[in-house]
């Protein structure tokens, strides 16, 4: 326990280096895609269009895994009064939103 408290935050959340992880990694990939995607936009518009369906591609990706990871959660034999269920539950319905907000937006940039 003293040497959990004294590592710093960034070693404490990669000290299990899991499916959380990959899925909070490709989601802040995914917005900096997006982010220079929407920058690019200025400079040339088929260019857009590709890197913004990448970044979209890749918030889809990361959803799916998210919500598989909560699923998992959801279908052990956990009690349906703990916190973690509770939190599987919370992030499955904003996954589940994130996620039809991704390809609802790659959707629209494919056929626009």
């Amino acid at each position: 326990m003293k040497n959990e408290k004294k590592q710093n935050a960034i070693a404490r959340y990669f000290s299990n280096f899991g499916l959380k992880q990959i899925c909070d990694i490709l989601m802040v990939c995914g917005a900096i895609v997006i982010l220079v995607g929407l920058f690019v936009s200025i400079s040339s518009y088929a260019t857009s269009k590709v890197i913004l369906a990448i970044g979209f591609g890749v918030y889809i990706l990361a959803c799916v895994l998210a919500l598989v990871s909560t699923v998992k959660v959801l279908l052990s034999k956990i009690n349906h009064r703990a916190p973690e269920y509770k939190r599987a539950v919370t992030n499955t319905i904003i996954m589940a939103i994130i996620f039809a907000i991704a390809v609802f937006a790659l959707i629209y940039l494919l056929v626009a």
